[in-house]
């Protein structure tokens, strides 16, 4: 972001700069958080007054099966023979001029609120959130009593033993080589209908699934079933990209090879979703932000998985199965 800095908070600045003013000086980010560096000096000082509601935006750059469903749908709505792979880039922002004109709407390079109010009379772009006010802030949802982390020494002892050396590789300084067979033993490769064509983050770029990957043996009908009920209950839109299930690492930013530094993605049991905008170490997105998981937590808790939001460093991409379901 060029004109702003992340600052922890969710403001809008003093309500004397113009209103007309705001594209200029504000980016959307999923973080919600901002600060004006590009002002004059007397007005760097702005009294905070207000939260800001931000709108859901699709712009150059951004990427998620959020932008593949809007690359489908242009497809049809303006001709428009976009390869839907999930990153807006030049030729999707093309036809979204396109779509602006066709339908009367100012120019401009986002799709928006106003190109939404166009395109859900016709197809389901973005998530529909729950408008309930009880289920917003960061308290929500209300962590499940019952339900708790595992430790390592539960995940050695019920998962299956992994004899590990401290391997780093570049892009990966956690990573470890697991000695014995546990991932012959233990390491399946379960086919997930609702993760087929899901992005995947790549750097540079994208990817897409084909709905599978590697998770515990044992858990994987309880993996199967939570997606499924995600489904049902209509919420798998809100899974923008798949960001990893079996991955043999330590903890993120540990350097010591020990049992109690393992990740529990080494032993199959944990997935990450949405993790650009739910990075570790950030208070995961409210309700009606881009990425936001918050509605996925309670049937998660239901199928015995535990959210990484609740962890004391908050992981909000994170959903691993619980201590109690092992």
């Amino acid at each position: 972001m060029n004109d702003l800095d992340e600052m922890t908070g969710s403001k809008i600045v003093d309500e004397s700069i113009a209103s007309s003013e705001w594209p200029r000086l504000w980016v959307y980010s999923a973080k919600r958080y901002f600060r004006v560096t590009r002002l004059p000096r007397r007005q760097r000082c702005l009294i905070i007054t207000r939260e800001i509601s931000m709108t859901y935006i699709l712009t150059v750059g951004a990427f998620g099966n959020d932008v593949r469903r809007l690359q489908e749908y242009l497809d049809v709505e303006v001709s428009a023979s976009l390869t839907a792979d999930g990153l807006c880039g030049g030729k999707t922002k093309e036809e979204v001029f396109r779509f602006r004109k066709k339908f009367g709407l100012p120019v401009a390079p986002a799709f928006d609120d106003q190109c939404f109010a166009v395109s859900e009379t016709r197809v389901d772009i973005k998530p529909d959130f729950d408008p309930d006010p009880t289920k917003t802030g960061r308290e929500w949802p209300k962590k499940k009593s019952g339900l708790s982390s595992p430790s390592a020494s539960e995940m050695q002892s019920k998962c299956g033993a992994i004899e590990f050396v401290h391997n780093p590789v570049s892009g990966n300084p956690e990573h470890i080589k697991i000695t014995n067979d546990f991932v012959a033993e233990h390491i399946a490769t379960i086919d997930i209908p609702e993760l087929r064509d899901c992005v995947v983050p790549l750097d540079p770029g994208v990817a897409k699934t084909d709905g599978r990957i590697h998770f515990h043996r044992r858990h994987a009908a309880r993996l199967a079933k939570l997606f499924s009920d995600w489904r049902e209950a209509g919420l798998t839109n809100r899974i923008l990209t798949f960001d990893g299930s079996f991955n043999a690492r330590l903890k993120r930013g540990s350097t010591k090879a020990t049992l109690a530094n393992l990740s529990n993605h080494s032993w199959g049991t944990a997935f990450d979703i949405n993790a650009y905008w739910n990075p570790r170490k950030a208070t995961p997105v409210l309700m009606g932000d881009r990425g936001c998981v918050r509605e996925l937590v309670s049937i998660a808790h239901s199928n015995g998985f535990y959210w990484g939001g609740y962890f004391s460093i908050m992981d909000g991409m994170h959903f691993e199965v619980a201590a109690e379901s092992l």
